[in-house]
């Protein structure tokens, strides 16, 4: 099975290798929410942190005009939270989570020469 999804993959990078290519620069900020247990009252303490996003992505053109094309990114995605509790257990502090994501977009792009042609 692992050898079918990477011959299937190599055949699809070969083939987008004559593609057209766009390279997209991906920088923001995350405003990360988490969902905790009610216990100890932690949940009345709890804040969102800011965190990073950046990363690449690289748009490959299927068709010739443009019409289709797939775009996988690579991205490292901070996210966390701030908490504080007081009870049983005593806490306050930070969480912190460094993510590497690999999101894979199709693409359809509606515009250009199909609807502006006259």
């Amino acid at each position: 099975m692992k050898k079918t999804v990477l011959l299937a993959a190599l055949s699809a990078i070969t083939g987008l290798a004559t593609a057209q290519v766009s390279i997209i620069p991906r920088a923001g900020i995350t405003i990360a929410n988490a969902s905790l247990a009610d216990d100890n009252g932690l949940r009345n303490g709890k804040t969102s942190l800011l965190g990073f996003t950046g990363g690449l992505g690289f748009n490959f053109s299927v068709t010739d005009d443009n019409f289709f094309s797939i775009q996988p990114e690579i991205l490292y995605v901070q996210k966390g939270f701030s908490a504080a509790a007081t009870g049983i257990i005593n806490y306050n502090g930070d969480y912190r989570l460094n993510y590497v994501e690999v999101p894979l977009l199709f693409k359809i792009n509606f515009g250009g020469k199909r609807l502006n042609s006259t």
